[in-house]
């Protein structure tokens, strides 16, 4: 009797890797290619920075969020758009996603800070790109399978060109943007 090959689910593990970084440039435009290794479910971006007023503050429409004017990630030079939203629709997709668009819950400190005054203030806020059509119980639906030889992914994001879309008063405003990717391993077919 032949053997009988293990399905998907129990066949393969979830995990998460460091795709790179880059720095925060007022107007600019950066991109990453992600690994070839294994099926795309989601990418989470980290912006680490400081931000310094010289007085108090008003937060623009969208902010801090607004500070991604575009996040894509995209399949083949751009051929393919999988996600292309902006700074502040990302928000509204995580909220719908996570916990952190109830009302009732607090956002962690580590995952969203925007201060509103100061000088050379912590500015910390991510956001998740899901890929994945669910997380849940259909999670293979929807992976991209970044092994594939036709296959290239790529993560670009394009940062707002003026700091009045963040806030007033801002005199400056720098940081790094930290990539990270999920993804399921490509399982053996022993």
């Amino acid at each position: 009797m032949p053997n009988q090959l293990l399905a998907f689910r129990p066949n393969t593990r979830q995990k998460r890797l460091k795709i790179g970084t880059f720095d925060y440039s007022l107007g600019g435009s950066k991109s990453l290619l992600l690994p070839e290794v294994g099926y795309l479910a989601r990418v989470w971006l980290y912006f680490v920075g400081t931000v310094t007023y010289s007085s108090g503050t008003t937060a623009a429409d969208l902010a801090p969020y607004s500070l991604f004017k575009r996040i894509q990630v995209t399949l083949n030079n751009s051929a393919t758009d999988i996600f292309n939203c902006s700074g502040f629709s990302t928000f509204l997709i995580n909220s719908i996603l996570t916990k952190m668009g109830r009302l009732d819950q607090q956002a962690d400190s580590n995952f969203y800070a925007f201060p509103l005054s100061g000088s050379a203030q912590a500015f910390v806020l991510g956001v998740q790109i899901p890929i994945s059509l669910s997380q849940g119980m259909n999670f293979e639906a929807g992976l991209i399978n970044l092994q594939a030889p036709e296959v290239q992914c790529q993560l670009n994001v394009d940062f707002h060109s003026a700091l009045t879309d963040i806030g007033t008063n801002i005199t400056t405003l720098s940081g790094t943007c930290h990539a990270y990717y999920e993804y399921y391993e490509v399982p053996s077919p022993a």
